[in-house]
């Protein structure tokens, strides 16, 4: 499972990545450390969040034997787009920003989960 968890947070590390090249290209950011110390922030985040809320779906759905993809995928989406918009971990920012703080990390989540998935579930089904 250690390789699976691993494995999700290098999925999602790299969609943040990328998602953040496209922020910072051409601004002075992207120059200073600033772009380095954010994503290490944020991928640190990425990696609790994976223990601490994609672990605990997976045994729950271990224990009552569901396999399908759809749950993993909503229990990556789910959280992550509620925290965003409940808690607003980013600060005060406009509706607009929020819904595409909320995007983003939802479709981390997603990812993170959909490569957790494929890794610890799918690869045992074959």
């Amino acid at each position: 499972m250690i390789t699976s968890i691993l494995k999700s947070a290098s999925a999602g590390i790299i969609f943040l990545a990328i998602v953040m090249s496209v922020e910072f290209v051409g601004s002075a950011d992207s120059a200073s450390g600033l772009f380095v110390s954010v994503l290490l922030v944020y991928g640190a985040c990425i990696l609790v969040g994976i223990i601490a809320v994609g672990v605990p779906f997976h045994l729950i759905f271990k224990w009552l034997k569901l396999r399908s993809v759809y749950s993993y995928a909503l229990a990556g989406l789910v959280p992550p787009i509620l925290i965003s918009l409940l808690f607003k971990p980013f600060g005060e920012d406009s509706a607009t920003d929020l819904l595409v703080q909320s995007a983003i990390a939802g479709a981390i989540g997603f990812i993170c989960a959909y490569t957790f998935w494929r890794s610890e579930v799918a690869s045992k089904n074959a």
